[in-house]
């Protein structure tokens, strides 16, 4: 922060745009604790700024994740066809069913993932629970 704030100010307001408070409570937070306005609107445009970094953080991960659902389950099927004649047509076809299953939620975290990249402003609430499927 470019701006000394008293202790615990600055942790707080941090927390309130972490879980998903917005802009207007953060700020109506640090003016509540004597901040001048022009200081409170610098903080919380640094604050707001590091909230969509750590999205778009989260955002490749979840591409990353992606692409290993999508692309595994082809390696994982080539396997099950050599192992195919050990183990039956059963076996073949309960696998097509999980590769089918993978790949499509491996196309739902890449969609995911590419909007929190792209559209960082667009996630709202709480970041600590990165993993719920809500953009």
């Amino acid at each position: 922060m470019t701006y000394r704030l008293p202790p615990g100010i600055e942790e707080e307001a941090r927390a309130r745009i972490t879980w998903g408070e917005g802009e207007v409570k953060a700020f109506k937070f640090l003016r509540s604790k004597r901040i001048k306005k022009e200081v409170a609107l610098v903080v919380v445009a640094e604050l707001m700024a590091e909230r969509r970094e750590s999205i778009r953080l989260d955002g490749w991960m979840q591409v990353r994740i992606g692409i290993a659902l999508v692309v595994a389950p082809f390696a994982v099927y080539g396997v099950g066809r050599y192992f195919k004649n050990l183990l039956g047509d059963g076996f073949a076809k309960g696998l097509i069913l999980a590769v089918m299953v993978l790949v499509a939620y491996g196309i739902a975290k890449i969609t995911r993932g590419l909007m929190m990249v792209y559209r960082p402003a667009e996630k709202g609430g709480d970041l600590s629970n990165a993993d719920d499927m809500s953009v």
